[in-house]
C-alpha cells in the first residue's frame, strides 16, 4: 500500500502562514486581556475609549483611545472596544447634543439645526463642540466606566470565590468508659461425702419438745 505524500507547494505554505497568524492573534488577544485587567483598570480603560469616541476628531478615535491607554497604563483592548461606540448614527446624536449644550452655555440659546447637521456646522461651532465634548463626553465616559467596573468586579468575584463548605454536624463528646472492677475470687467449696446428712442451718428456729402442753 503506497503511503500518501506530504503536501507541498502553495497550499501547504498558505496553511502554515494562516496557522502562524492565528496563533499570533490568539497570543496577542490573551496578552491584551491580561494587561492591566483589574476591575478599576478596566473601568478607566472603557471610560477613556468612550471619551475619545465623543471627541470631534472623527476617524482618529481608535488612535486617541490607544494613546490614552498607553500614556495612563490602562488596558488598550478595552479602550479600543470603548472607542467603537462612535458608529455613525450614535456619533451624530452625540455631536448634536455636544454642540447644542455647548452653544447653550456660551450664548444662552439653542442652535437651529437638526440631528443630521452637526458635522456640516462643526467647523463654525468648534468652540461649542469642544465645550460640549467635556460635558457630554465626560458624562458618558463616567457612566460607561462605572458599568464596566461593576460588571468586571462581579464577574471576577463570582469566578474566584470558592464554594462555601457544608456545616459539619456537632460531634457529641464521648463519655469516659468506667473501669471494670476485677472479679472477686470464688470461695472454695468444701467437699462432702456421698450420703452424709446435710447440716442444719444455725439460723433455723429451734423445734418445740414433744409432749409439751400449750
Amino acid at each position: 500500500m503506497a503511503t500518501p505524500r506530504p503536501e507541498t507547494g502553495a497550499p501547504n505554505a498558505i496553511r502554515r502562514a494562516w496557522t502562524g497568524l492565528r496563533e499570533s492573534a490568539r497570543e496577542l488577544l490573551v496578552r491584551a486581556k491580561n494587561e492591566h485587567s483589574a476591575p478599576h483598570e478596566v473601568g478607566f480603560s472603557v471610560a477613556a475609549g468612550v471619551f475619545s469616541a465623543c471627541t470631534p476628531f472623527l476617524g482618529f478615535h481608535m488612535w486617541i483611545a490607544l494613546a490614552l491607554a498607553t500614556v495612563f497604563r490602562l488596558n488598550r483592548l478595552w479602550a479600543f472596544l470603548g472607542s467603537r461606540v462612535s458608529i455613525v448614527p450614535v456619533y451624530l446624536w452625540i455631536s448634536f447634543c455636544e454642540i447644542e449644550l455647548g452653544h447653550r452655555l456660551r450664548a444662552g440659546e439653542w442652535v437651529r439645526m437638526s440631528a443630521r447637521e452637526p458635522l456640516a456646522h462643526g467647523k463654525e461651532l468648534s468652540i461649542d463642540w469642544a465645550m460640549g465634548t467635556v460635558l457630554v463626553g465626560g458624562g458618558l465616559a463616567a457612566v460607561s466606566g462605572v458599568l464596566a467596573y461593576g460588571c468586571v468586579r462581579r464577574w471576577s468575584t463570582g469566578r474566584v470565590s470558592p464554594a462555601s463548605p457544608a456545616p459539619a454536624s456537632p460531634v457529641s463528646p464521648v463519655s469516659p468508659v468506667s473501669p471494670v472492677s476485677p472479679a472477686s475470687p470464688a470461695s472454695p467449696v468444701s467437699p462432702r461425702r456421698l450420703g452424709a446428712p446435710l447440716e442444719r442451718s444455725s439460723e433455723s428456729p429451734p423445734s418445740e419438745p414433744r409432749g409439751s402442753s400449750s
